[in-house]
C-alpha cells in the first residue's frame, strides 16, 4: 500500500504537466509560420463595371507581419487579377484583422483588349501576400518569393477621373457648377441619368433626344432654369466617340 501511495502521489506531481501541455503546445504553433484568411468584396456601379473593390484579410496566428503587396490571382485562367502594392507597407497584428480598400478604375485590358470581369472570376480566384521574405496564399504558406504569377496574363486598369469622380464609357458628360465657393460635380450617364442628383435639377435624367452634344444639355439645363439655382455651371463631354 505504500507502494502505491508514493505511486499515486508522483503521478499527481506530473498530472499539472500533462494537462498544460495540450496549451503550451497551441500557444507554440500560433506563433510559427504565417496564416492569413481573406475575403474579397467585388461590385459594379452605374459609373465603374465590375471589379474588386475591397480585401479583407484575418491574421490567424499569434505574431505580426507586414505586408507589403496583395495579389489576387485565377489559376484556372491564368490570370493576375489584382497587383496591388501597399505604400505604406501594411502591419497585420496578430490575431487582427483589416480591410484593405482598392482604388476603383474605368477600364480592365488584358493582352491589349478591354476586358469585362465575371464574377466567376472571383469565386475561383486566390488571395496572395508578400511578407518581404516569401509570397503566401491565404491559409497556405508559400515556399518561395519567386514570381509564380508571371505565367499569367495580367488584366490592365484604366482609370478615367473628373473632379475626382471616376467613370466608365457609360458616363457622356459632367455638369460643373459653382454656389457660393463650394464647387459641385455631377455626371450624366447614356441613359440620360444624373449621377447622385441634387435639388438643383428639377429631374434625374436628361431626355436621350438631348444628349447629342454639350450644347444639347446645357440648353436642357436652361430650359430647368438651371442657371438661376446655381451661380455658374458648364458641361462637359468626357469622351469622344
Amino acid at each position: 500500500m505504500a507502494d502505491l501511495s508514493l505511486v499515486v502521489q508522483e503521478f499527481l506531481k506530473i498530472v499539472p504537466g500533462l494537462i498544460l501541455f495540450p496549451v503550451s503546445l497551441y500557444l507554440g504553433i500560433q506563433k510559427i509560420g504565417h496564416v492569413v484568411s481573406s475575403r474579397i468584396e467585388a461590385g459594379m456601379d452605374r459609373l465603374t463595371p465590375f471589379q474588386i473593390r475591397s480585401i479583407s484579410l484575418r491574421n490567424v496566428r499569434d505574431r505580426s507581419m507586414v505586408i507589403y503587396n496583395i495579389y489576387i490571382i485565377n489559376k484556372e485562367r491564368k490570370l493576375l487579377i489584382l497587383s496591388h502594392k501597399c505604400n505604406p507597407p501594411l502591419t497585420l497584428n496578430s490575431h487582427e484583422c483589416i480591410v484593405v480598400e482598392i482604388p476603383v478604375h474605368s477600364r480592365q485590358y488584358i493582352d491589349g483588349n478591354e476586358y469585362t470581369m465575371k464574377v466567376s472570376d472571383i469565386l475561383t480566384a486566390s488571395t496572395y501576400i508578400d511578407v518581404g521574405d516569401k509570397v503566401i496564399k491565404c491559409t497556405a504558406t508559400h515556399k518561395s518569393k519567386e514570381p509564380f504569377f508571371i505565367k499569367y496574363r495580367p488584366i490592365h486598369k484604366e482609370i478615367n477621373k473628373f473632379n475626382d469622380i471616376t467613370y466608365d464609357n457609360n458616363a457622356l458628360y459632367a455638369v460643373v457648377y459653382m454656389i457660393g465657393s463650394n464647387v459641385y460635380t455631377k455626371i450624366i450617364d447614356k441613359a440620360g441619368f444624373i449621377n447622385d442628383c441634387s435639388a438643383e435639377f428639377i429631374s434625374n435624367n436628361i431626355p436621350l433626344s438631348q444628349l447629342r452634344t454639350a450644347e444639347d444639355v446645357t440648353n436642357t439645363l436652361n430650359m430647368w432654369s438651371f442657371g438661376k439655382s446655381v451661380d455658374s455651371f458648364g458641361v462637359y463631354k468626357l469622351r469622344q466617340d
